[in-house]
């Protein structure tokens, strides 16, 4: 075996039923020969891993220098037995990740790569965002939540072994602050510049109305939320912020909710469960549904109340037919934005939180105010939806 597989072989390690070449603690000065290394070296390391059994070298972990290397990537087509790539953002983000050379055959005799999953973990860059993941037909791909949550939409694109597209879609289990956030547009503003400011604004409980005195709480706002997400989806258009940021226009804008949401409390058939628990009932309620349907479903805290949206996509994509679950999630503290996740199962919600949606610290207060109430509760689908599930 040439000397430079050799020095991988050193990287080799059982992994489940398969081996791994973890690739994600090489030295710097060690990148070189790797990227180097010739078709021949990389077949023969895949032949040495063969020989313990096991099915051969199944999975690869990759750095962030190592991550999109074109080089690597022409090397890797030689591993047939490879199922299953990790990848380490760089420090940049924003960068192609192209792995769609990774099908058909390398060279004559050889036997094509099987690759089945890719794995897009955040690494220095804190957040898998602002990327461009293009990977073979039939790829699964999927992003593993960082400690912060995206602002840049990150997309995969699917390739064909001819080289044409096959669609695209949004990187999974990543979730996202508002992608496209035109509130209070400023000439000369990037996306990420106008995310930063407006995320700031803050009209819970600052605003009372003029009328009453009554001062317009997190219940209001929120339930107004579900109310503008129905019409918005009926209408097929963007939902509208500009009155939750209107100190002047949120009291009128929140009137038609105010009496439900002042009588939630009464709703007897809420579903009661443990913070720790949300993840494992967001995948019950999503689970339930069918493809097109949608559910508006309020959430109370202790002393807080939020806004979910769950919605059921399918479409052609990726060379099957795929089914995508969406979640909208409003905060009235964060009063013109809402985060956006995507899984490809309900499943992958199981042992999430709150901080999966609103950060660590803003879920540690929620659960720690309800220090002599310790629940969360969902509360029957507000307003009906069409298409939506049956209220429970």
């Amino acid at each position: 075996m040439p000397a430079c597989a050799t020095r991988l072989a050193d990287c080799l390690a059982g992994n489940g039923g398969g081996i791994l070449l973890d690739l994600g603690d090489l030295p710097y000065d060690e990148l070189a020969p790797v990227r180097a290394m010739p078709a021949e070296a990389w077949a023969a390391l895949c032949d040495y891993a063969l020989s313990f059994g096991r099915g051969g070298l199944q999975s690869l972990r990759l750095g962030p220098w190592l991550s999109g290397d074109p080089c690597l990537v022409r090397g890797m087509k030689h591993v047939h037995t490879l199922k299953h790539v990790e990848l380490s953002v760089p420090a940049d983000g924003g960068k192609v990740l192209d792995y769609a050379a990774l099908q058909g055959s390398p060279a004559p005799g050889r036997r094509p790569v099987a690759l089945e999953r890719v794995d897009v973990v955040p690494g220095m860059a804190r957040a898998c965002e602002g990327l461009d993941v293009r990977v073979p037909t039939l790829v699964e791909v999927r992003g593993i939540a960082g400690e912060f949550q995206a602002r840049l939409k990150s997309t995969v694109r699917y390739v064909r072994p001819d080289g044409s597209p096959d669609g695209e879609s949004p990187l999974l289990g990543v979730a996202y602050l508002p992608l496209a956030c035109d509130f209070q547009r400023l000439a000369g503003e990037s996306l990420l510049e106008r995310q930063r400011r407006v995320g700031a604004i803050n009209l819970n409980c600052a605003t009372k109305d003029a009328m009453t005195g009554e001062r317009v709480t997190c219940r209001h706002m929120s339930m107004q939320w579900l109310v503008d997400c129905v019409e918005a989806f009926v209408a097929r258009r963007r939902l509208d912020y500009t009155p939750y940021g209107d100190e002047k226009e949120l009291p009128k804008h929140v009137h038609r909710a105010r009496k439900d949401a002042d009588g939630l409390r009464s709703d007897m058939a809420a579903d009661r469960f443990l913070p720790k628990e949300l993840g494992d009932k967001l995948a019950e309620l999503l689970d339930a549904m069918k493809p097109g349907q949608v559910r508006h479903v309020p959430l109370a805290t202790f002393d807080h109340l939020l806004g979910f949206q769950l919605r059921v996509k399918e479409r052609h994509y990726g060379g099957r037919l795929r089914r995508d679950y969406v979640i909208r999630f409003y905060d009235p503290n964060r009063s013109v934005m809402h985060v956006r996740l995507v899984v490809g199962k309900p499943t992958e919600l199981a042992g999430s939180g709150l901080d999966c949606f609103m950060g660590e610290a803003d879920a540690a207060a929620l659960v720690k105010a309800g220090k002599y109430w310790p629940w969360f509760e969902f509360h029957h689908d507000y307003p009906a939806a069409p298409g939506g599930a049956p209220a429970a």
